[in-house]
């Protein structure tokens, strides 16, 4: 496993899982994608698709966590890169601290004084007016990341294939 954090704490770790990936389904299939990320996220899902890096398919989700016994949550994105014989992990998280809350507040505030705006706190939108916020810089984390994902040439052949 291999770790990095940022200046503002969003932590990056990069692992490695021997052995075919967990699921029983092509990632072509996007309800079992849905059905799968409800079931293995355990939190709170905001997000969970399928997108094309380095030429296979890989599987990603965002969400959030109430932290038990403590103020705020904790957001995470996942980006899961199947091949024949291991599955790499890209888990991506941060933590509230402090005052919470700022974000769902101020987001109901306006929206009732504007509803043409998205009326969700977590929606991307609000992303730039709260690029402190923890789901914003793990947002932002997630799309750097897969925006710049590529493959040696060689694991283009090893990609994983649900065949059952």
């Amino acid at each position: 496993m291999r770790q990095w954090r940022s200046p503002k704490s969003c932590l990056t770790l990069l692992r490695l899982f021997p052995g075919v990936p967990p699921w029983t389904f092509d990632l072509t299939d996007a309800k079992a994608c849905q059905e799968f990320c409800g079931k293995e996220i355990g939190g709170e899902p905001m997000l969970c698709s399928v997108t094309s890096a380095g030429g296979l398919e890989v599987l990603y989700w965002l969400a959030n966590f109430w932290r038990e016994g403590a103020r705020g949550r904790f957001y995470a994105a996942t980006i899961c890169i199947p091949l024949a014989d291991v599955l790499f992990r890209i888990d991506i998280g941060a933590t509230e601290h402090g005052t919470t809350g700022l974000r769902e507040s101020t987001v109901l505030a306006i929206t009732a004084l504007n509803p043409e705006l998205p009326t969700a706190w977590s929606d991307e939108f609000y992303d730039a007016y709260f690029s402190d916020h923890p789901l914003s810089l793990v947002r932002a984390r997630l799309w750097e990341i897969l925006s710049t994902l590529s493959l040696a040439d060689g694991l283009h052949a090893t990609a994983f294939r649900c065949n059952w």
